[in-house]
């Protein structure tokens, strides 16, 4: 029983390796492209999302508040009910430093906290890094921008177009870790952004109001 189970596991891992594999091949490196991508602008002052947040069974939902203060070079969060029930307030430098102001206590978890660190490091820190490549991926336009830290890669798919990102992804050396939709930007600004985990029960999703 013991080695039918390894080796459903060893197929398992395989398979999975393999798909992850094939989900990239096919990219040829591109040279010429040099300019870093973003998903919010330099000129990206506060806007208001429409939030929806599903970790395991439970669903909260309110009002994210996102506001980047240039003078301070920091972007804080703040979601909140619709009633004005403040769930958690996080702050995060332009170096990357991340802090915690305040988070109500059922969600004062860590694990959750360095979750959601990563998910806002993804749209927010402007990621500076030597091992910046770029590549042309086999959708029309579509081109990738790929760095690594440590044992992770993160990869920003853009429009050759207009740079403006569609979609990220955030994975260890063979499993991808998150999924990120962005779409439908309005005055550079995205106005969807929907976040799912791969291997987590956490799924979030931000639409524009204003």
């Amino acid at each position: 029983m013991k080695k039918v189970l390894y080796i459903l596991i060893v197929i398992i891992v395989g398979l999975s390796q393999q798909s992850c594999i094939r989900h990239h091949f096919g990219f040829s490196k591109d040279k010429t492209f040099t300019k870093r991508v973003s998903v919010f602008p330099n000129s990206f002052e506060k806007g208001l999302y429409k939030t929806n947040i599903k970790f395991l069974n439970k669903k909260y939902s309110g009002l994210m508040f996102f506001k980047h203060n240039s003078k301070a070079k920091e972007t804080r969060m703040v979601f909140m009910s619709e009633f004005g029930l403040k769930f958690f307030d996080f702050k995060l430098s332009d170096n990357g430093d991340f802090t915690v102001e305040y988070i109500v206590e059922e969600l004062n978890n860590k694990g959750l906290i360095s979750v959601l660190e990563q998910d806002i490091k993804l749209l927010f820190c402007k990621n500076v890094n030597d091992e910046v490549e770029y590549f042309k991926t086999r959708k029309k336009g579509v081109f990738v921008e790929k760095f690594r830290k440590g044992k992770n890669r993160y990869y920003y798919f853009f429009n050759i177009d207009d740079n403006k990102v569609s979609s990220i992804e955030y994975s260890s050396r063979v499993f991808k870790n998150i999924e990120i939709d962005i779409k439908e930007y309005k005055k550079e600004v995205p106005s969807l952004i929907e976040i799912k985990h791969v291997n987590i029960s956490l799924k979030l999703q931000f639409k524009l109001i204003r």
